[in-house]
């Protein structure tokens, strides 16, 4: 009798645990899922504010209320030609013109043939445009725009404040601005340009290398919770606000934007090779 008792009390020990067990996953299975839901109630809300911000940058531009923040007469042109393009004829017996450009960020350069913005290829189907930097294995659409109509290089794109998401400039073909106090400053000659932000980070910085005709991006960007940072030669993804400071302080400045600081003053240059 003992034994059976005590093999009863075993039995329903088990049955306990078994309870246990499946109870603790499907409070698991609620957590995980309630955490997805989390995230994706912050992502939509996330788009709206982006959405709202795009909004509100067209109405600036619209109102010709975003400039640049030195005098007219220095430009607010960007700096950029790109004077190579091949013509080809398509299977419908027109003919096309397309150009073959590279684009570098974090160490990694990629290779883009676009169809050019001329009358000639209005109608064609093929891609126009280059998305940069390059995100692969994101979701995530780049925030930049690149195109080309004959010898110019056209961008398009907007830059935001990590902290608050105030607008800090603007990219509209061959021409930008930046809104103060919102952007400290920018600075740029005839191979690159630099936007630095109030807290003395650069956030955008683009560099042309006359030897390959190539591209490099450096700065950074916040797309929901995550900051996307691309240095000289690494790129990194980072949500932690303080690790993301410190990585984003370590891409260094190109131009002057100090004191007696002028158009084109720079104090560093790119490595400029056949890397990039």
């Amino acid at each position: 009798m003992k034994i059976n008792i005590f093999a009863i009390m075993i039995f329903v020990g088990a049955i306990l645990v078994a309870i246990g067990v499946f109870g603790s996953k499907l409070e698991s299975a609620k957590n995980v899922e309630n955490s997805q839901d989390d995230r994706q109630s912050k992502h939509k809300k996330a788009q709206k504010d982006r959405d709202k911000k795009q909004e509100e940058l067209k109405e600036l531009i619209n109102s010709k209320q975003l400039v640049c923040d030195r005098d007219k007469t220095q430009g607010c042109k960007l700096p950029f030609k790109h004077q190579q393009k091949f013509g080809f004829t398509d299977n419908t017996g027109k003919r096309r013109t397309s150009a073959l450009i590279d684009v570098s960020a974090g160490g990694k350069k990629e290779s883009y043939t676009i169809l050019t913005m001329e009358a000639n290829n209005k109608d064609h189907p093929g891609n126009k445009e280059i998305r940069f930097p390059k995100l692969k294995g994101k979701k995530i659409s780049p925030p930049f725009v690149i195109k080309k109509v004959e010898d110019k290089l056209l961008f398009e794109g907007e830059i935001f404040d990590y902290k608050d998401g105030a607008i800090l400039g603007w990219f509209n073909g061959e021409e930008f601005g930046v809104v103060k106090p919102c952007a400290f400053s920018w600075n740029k000659d005839e191979r690159g340009i630099e936007i630095i932000d109030r807290y003395n980070n650069v956030v955008f910085s683009m560099e042309y290398n006359p030897y390959t005709k190539g591209l490099k991006y450096r700065g950074f960007f916040k797309i929901d919770e995550s900051f996307y940072i691309f240095n000289e030669e690494d790129f990194t993804i980072l949500s932690d606000v303080s690790l993301a400071e410190k990585k984003i302080k370590e891409i260094e400045k190109y131009f002057n934007h100090y004191g007696t600081s002028i158009l084109g003053d720079r104090i560093k240059n790119p490595r400029m090779d056949f890397s990039w």
